[in-house]
């Protein structure tokens, strides 16, 4: 009976000595934690948002299987070109797809790049809807300003950090584009050019004028997504009757510019070859030869 109330003693005390241990393992995980987030870097923040928005995206994304949406297929590439960092992101689904270029003369281009089209994605999967009409799109670049804030509050670092933001989402009834800055969306067909977003810059407000930009050596841009809220997307609408099958968007941030011309680009897409063929044709007149970050999305619908 001794022996047995002595193992029995034993088992008590290993039994509370674990858990005990587990309790100061999990308090030392969230002390860890606790103690990261407070010397975290501005980039480290960035991508724990990113990290926790794609779970959180991955959980909700399914939601717009709801709606039909016109069929498309679909190619990206992002390069960082010449500079040593890549300020460009993108975001592809089923239905939307962003493009972001983070604005170079400001710090954390990257990182608020990264912000804007997580942010928005985000918005998109938890607000599920049968039209993205100017209103839902104006909430959705609202709570992308509300993250900037956030970011900049917790960061000072990064005040004054800014992108552009290029979008198409897809839907029963057609498709809506927004953008602010000068990263764009094109909609072409047999070679033709349908719609282009119009830059907000400096250059194109200047030249809408008739006024000279040949001494302009950069193109500063007069619109931005920014924790400031000082501008409102510029949207174009198409309805369904204006999108054939064969169509083509082409989203691109600025760097893609340096060599792809609207001419060579509708030449490239009227060609016979596969999305995905002509899509690398496109990377490959980028690739060592531009001196920005590029970054682009090809959708044939």
């Amino acid at each position: 009976m001794i022996i047995y109330y002595i193992i029995g003693i034993i088992a008590i005390i290993v039994l509370v000595y674990g858990l005990l241990k587990r309790s100061k393992t999990n308090y030392k995980q969230t002390s860890r934690i606790q103690h990261n987030s407070k010397s975290e870097t501005p980039a480290e923040y960035q991508k724990a948002i990113t990290q926790m928005a794609t779970t959180q995206l991955n959980n909700t994304i399914g939601l717009s299987e709801k709606h039909e949406f016109i069929p498309i297929e679909h190619i990206a590439f992002t390069n960082s070109g010449s500079r040593p960092t890549n300020q460009d992101a993108y975001f592809a689904d089923k239905n939307l797809f962003i493009v972001c270029d983070g604005v170079g003369g400001n710090a954390y281009g990257e990182v608020a790049s990264k912000i804007a089209c997580t942010s928005l994605a985000h918005y998109f999967a938890e607000n599920p809807t049968t039209t993205y009409d100017y209103p839902y799109l104006s909430r959705a670049l609202h709570r992308t300003v509300q993250q900037f804030k956030e970011t900049t509050n917790k960061y000072p670092e990064t005040k004054g950090m800014a992108t552009t933001v290029a979008l198409i989402v897809f839907n029963k009834a057609g498709a809506n584009i927004a953008w602010l800055g000068d990263s764009r969306v094109y909609h072409i067909r047999h070679g033709q050019i349908l719609f282009v977003t119009e830059d907000h810059s400096l250059i194109n407000e200047l030249s809408k004028k008739g006024e000279d930009t040949s001494a302009i050596k950069k193109n500063f841009i007069t619109k931005s997504l920014n924790a400031k809220a000082d501008s409102e997307f510029s949207i174009q609408t198409l309805l369904e009757t204006e999108i054939q099958k064969g169509d083509y968007f082409f989203l691109c941030t600025d760097g893609v510019l340096e060599n792809i011309t609207e001419e060579i680009l509708c030449r490239e897409l009227s060609s016979e070859d596969s999305v995905k063929n002509k899509a690398q044709k496109i990377f490959s007149l980028c690739e060592g030869n531009t001196s920005d970050n590029f970054t682009f999305q090809l959708i044939e619908v």
